[in-house]
């Protein structure tokens, strides 16, 4: 994967982080740690308040209003 984001930039997107079991969640948390200032971006999607087992610790977090149908 870093020898392609060499050449471009790359987004792992993960939509839906509550149906997510542990381990994955910690995989996934641990490597996108390891990729901030890299050309390799994580962007995963959570409800707020949903229960979730993901550490976000270290990564920067947005949030978006829910919009209006």
């Amino acid at each position: 994967m870093t020898r392609r984001a060499a050449r471009t930039p790359l987004l792992i997107v993960v939509d839906g982080l509550p149906w997510l079991d542990r381990a994955t969640n910690a995989v996934l948390g641990s490597d996108a740690r390891r990729l901030v200032g890299s050309r390799i971006g994580c962007l995963a999607a959570s409800r707020e308040g949903a229960d979730s087992f993901f550490e976000s610790g270290g990564l920067t977090e947005h949030s978006m209003e829910a919009g209006t149908g």
